[in-house]
Formats: C-alpha cells, sequence, structure tokens
C-alpha cells in the first residue's frame, strides 16, 4: 500500500522520475507534485480494481447460495428416493421438475466457480510484487531489483568461492547462479523495452490519436493502453472479433482497450482492417 510523506523541498531533493525539484516521498521514493499526481492516480486505479474483483465475488456468492437454496428446497419436495413413474400422467410434469432442479444447481455451482475466481483475481491483485508496465514507477523498480539481483549473484559466486579454497560445501548450487543469471537478463531485456517504450511516447512524434473512420484509435502512454472508440454499440460480430484479439470493454474509458505494445498495434490495425468498411474510410 502507498506509503506518503512531506518532504522538505531542497536543492539536493530531485525527483526520482523526472529531477524537478521534489516535495513528497512516495514508496520510499522522493517525487515532484506532478510525478507524485501520477503514482497516486495509479495507486488509485490498482484499488479500484481490486475492490471491484471483491465486489464481484461476493455477488457471485450471494448468487449461489440463492439458487443452491432454492434447488435444495426443490428437491426436498420430491419423496425420497421416488422414481419418475413412467406412463403415468405425471411423467411429463415430473421429469421437466427434475430438469429444473438440475439446472438450478448447475446454475449455483457456475456461480460459485466464477466466485471462485474473482476472489483468486482479487487474492492476486492484493499480493502481487510484480512490477506491471503502466506502473509510473516501473523503470526505477526494475532497476531495484537488477541491481538487487546482481548483487545477490556476486554474493552467491563469492560465498561458493570461499568454501572452495576452505575444501567445504558450496553453500549455492550451481542452478541457483543459473537461475538468477538468466532472471537478471530477462529483467534487463523487459527493462529495455521500457525505456524504449517511455522514449517513444516522449518523443514529438508520438501519435496519441488517430481516425479510422468514424472509429477513434487513441494511445494512453501513462495508463499504457491503446482505445478503440466507437460511434455506438458495435455489433455482435464486432464485438467477438475485438474479444479474439484481446480487447476487453473498460465502461469507464467508454472504449475497448488492451495494452499499449507491439502485440496491441497488430491487434488494433488487424480489428481495423476487418470492421472499417462498416465504419466510412479511414484517415
Amino acid at each position: 500500500m502507498m506509503t506518503e510523506d512531506e518532504i522538505t523541498p531542497a536543492e539536493s531533493n530531485k525527483c526520482a522520475l523526472c529531477a524537478a525539484p521534489s516535495v513528497r516521498e512516495i514508496e520510499r521514493r522522493a517525487l515532484c507534485p506532478a510525478c507524485a499526481d501520477k503514482v497516486v492516480g495509479y495507486q488509485d486505479r490498482l484499488q479500484s480494481r481490486l475492490t471491484r474483483l471483491q465486489n464481484a465475488a461476493a455477488k457471485e456468492t450471494e448468487k449461489y447460495k440463492s439458487d443452491h437454496e432454492r434447488a435444495r428446497q426443490m428437491a426436498q419436495a420430491l419423496p425420497l428416493g421416488q422414481p419418475v413413474l413412467v406412463g403415468h400422467h405425471s411423467e411429463g410434469r415430473d421429469r421437466n421438475y427434475r430438469k429444473r432442479i438440475h439446472s438450478t444447481f448447475s446454475r449455483a455451482f457456475a456461480h460459485l466457480e466464477k466466485a471462485e475466481q474473482l476472489s483468486r483475481r482479487a487474492e492476486v491483485a492484493e499480493s502481487n510484487a510484480a512490477i506491471r508496465s503502466d506502473d509510473p514507477l516501473a523503470i526505477a523498480k526494475l532497476e531495484e531489483k537488477i541491481a538487487s539481483a546482481k548483487a545477490l549473484q556476486e554474493r552467491m559466486k563469492t560465498a561458493n568461492v570461499v568454501a572452495g579454497k576452505s575444501q567445504q560445501s558450496r553453500p549455492y548450487a550451481s542452478y541457483e547462479l543459473t537461475n538468477n543469471n538468466a532472471n537478471i537478463k530477462r529483467m534487463e531485456v523487459r527493462l529495455k523495452g521500457l525505456q524504449s517504450k517511455h522514449a517513444e511516447a516522449s518523443a514529438d512524434t508520438f501519435v496519441t490519436e488517430e481516425t479510422h473512420g468514424d472509429i477513434r484509435l487513441t494511445r494512453d502512454a501513462e495508463g499504457n493502453r491503446l482505445r478503440l472508440h466507437f460511434p455506438g454499440k458495435p455489433t455482435a460480430e464486432t464485438m467477438a472479433l475485438l474479444k479474439r484479439n484481446g480487447f476487453i470493454w473498460s465502461g469507464r474509458n467508454g472504449a475497448w482497450q488492451r495494452q499499449l505494445n507491439t502485440n496491441g498495434e497488430r491487434a488494433a490495425q488487424k480489428v481495423l482492417r476487418s470492421i472499417t468498411h462498416l465504419y466510412g474510410r479511414g484517415s
């Protein structure tokens, strides 16, 4: 969770993100007002997402309880062990009643499964220490993780050398050094990608909005989202196409969106090539 303290502005206190004079400290980093607002806004979005997941899980749990109790009461109305009386005038009604019991139980357990999925997603969102690309502090955090992993690598190597000289068992297995080194390289590749994206978004040539007929494509570098805005509700076929290409509906932004990256750009162009004729010519 966010930790924040007011700090005294000073020439030596520079913002961790833009080097402007800092006035606040968040997550142990000095930040200027503008960058602090970005970080707080990001943390607020994370908290909102967590709350939505928790609320959705609670609603599905209530639906499960309601349907399960209803199905249980319906089942109790049947005489214990009473089979369907084949050929009896009640056969059709009895079979339909039993189908309703079965479908109500099935619906109940579908709600329970969805509630459990949402709860797991909420738990991951609450405890996840992974660095998200849309985090304003992503580059700084990744640089710190790389530095920490490199320091660990040196400590492990030194400890093994010392143990070898004293003819003792090495405290770190070779796979531990190999795995940590591979993790360092993976993080360095990701860091270069984030730095490149940041430089691209800061360039004068970065296009934040373009139109394709009546469809607007927008790029939110700060939120790390690429969005498609339609003049109205898309057709069922269009929505299916959007979903197949990784777009999800954002009611908050009134658009279909996915992460702003190379794959996102390709997916957007693929969708637009398929549907622009329905919304006029692109520009």
